[in-house]
């Protein structure tokens, strides 16, 4: 019962600290993929949520799961710029705590939709 009201505070803060970026205005440029995997405070922090959140807000499309290695692995497709945004808001949070990127360009989904936390 406590953890549960522990998850439903978590989510609520960090639909707030998303909510309250600011998007900025960008042009509209072809579509790339990016492959990440993420090292470092990634698992237990809300960074798949924080994902989804800012991914949703961007019109990204793609992914983000946990390894059971300890990293978070995403793909993420939609313009450059708004996937660099996505990138350094999630560096950018107080509670997650990224030490190392790996990433690389896939080829574009054009039937994905939508942005999903897998498990």
């Amino acid at each position: 019962m406590f953890e549960s009201l522990i998850k439903k505070l978590q989510g609520i803060y960090l639909k707030s600290t998303v909510t309250s970026i600011s998007i900025p205005d960008f042009k509209e440029t072809p579509p790339k993929r990016r492959h990440y995997l993420f090292t470092g405070e990634v698992q237990g922090v809300g960074f798949r949520y924080q994902a989804k959140l800012l991914a949703d807000r961007l019109f990204l499309s793609g992914w983000v799961k946990n390894l059971t290695n300890g990293q978070v692995e995403m793909e993420v497709q939609g313009a450059p710029e708004k996937i660099d945004f996505l990138i350094n808001g999630l560096q950018n949070t107080g509670r997650i705590k990224i030490s190392r990127i790996q990433t690389k360009q896939q080829d574009v989904d054009w039937d994905e939709a939508g942005f999903k936390i897998l498990n």
